[in-house]
């Protein structure tokens, strides 16, 4: 059975009483962190201005996003549950002919995602997912 409910208080502290994260919502053995949700929802508004696109209403589009993100790791976790995995040598195939079709040299993919304000380890892990 799929479940997917919003924890509203539900925080993450270090030992040292420091806040790290927050739960946006438990899906079934998983969760998706505020972190991600506003990580997501940033990179959605960004790309829109810079495209000059209208969205909806932040708390519309907040909850748009978290419903992806809640679909998205019932996916990954139907895809762990059966076995499927992406290797990095998969990965790193992917990227480059991402990096080729886009006229970018593999070699500066990492700076050109830099410079539009992300870090290539989330776009490998965004990727890979």
């Amino acid at each position: 059975m799929m479940m997917a409910t919003t924890a509203s208080q539900a925080e993450e502290l270090s030992e040292t009483g420091q806040f790290l994260d927050g739960v946006a919502s438990i899906v079934n053995e998983g969760v998706v962190l505020k972190s991600e949700l506003a990580r997501q929802t940033e990179l959605i508004i960004k790309r829109a201005t810079d495209q000059g696109i209208s969205l909806p209403p932040a708390d519309i589009l907040a909850e748009q996003v978290l419903e992806r993100l809640i679909v998205e790791e019932i996916q990954m976790q139907r895809a762990a549950r059966i076995g499927i995995q992406i290797s990095d040598q998969q990965l790193n195939t992917a990227i480059v002919q991402i990096s080729e079709q886009n006229g970018t040299p593999f070699d500066e993919l990492p700076a050109i995602l830099a410079a539009d304000g992300i870090d290539y380890g989330e776009y490998r892990r965004d990727m890979r997912k």
